[in-house]
């Protein structure tokens, strides 16, 4: 069943919230377990957005993130939430 995606907060060109939706999706049919579909979502982010991108996926969870400006978006698809954002680089 296809679910809608919920977005909380974009700060996300258009094309990219789409990338998100679509990964997340595709995480959502191909893995059982949210580590597995916030690794998927985050893979397919640095292979088509450059690296460094990080990714929460869960059904109960609170943030906080420092991430790059007009990358973050935050969203629900069906009970799933997805957060999804840009880091400086991997060095924290």
């Amino acid at each position: 069943s296809t679910k809608e995606a919920v977005i909380h907060m974009a700060k996300l060109p258009r094309d990219m919230q789409q990338d998100a939706v679509r990964f997340a999706t595709q995480g959502l049919e191909k893995f059982q377990v949210e580590k597995d579909i916030a690794f998927y979502m985050q893979y397919k982010f640095n292979v088509k957005h450059e690296p460094f991108w990080q990714c929460v996926v869960g059904t109960n969870f609170d943030s906080y993130v420092h991430y790059t400006r007009r990358y973050y978006i935050d969203f629900n698809l069906g009970q799933m939430r997805i957060l999804l954002f840009k880091a400086k680089s991997s060095e924290y």
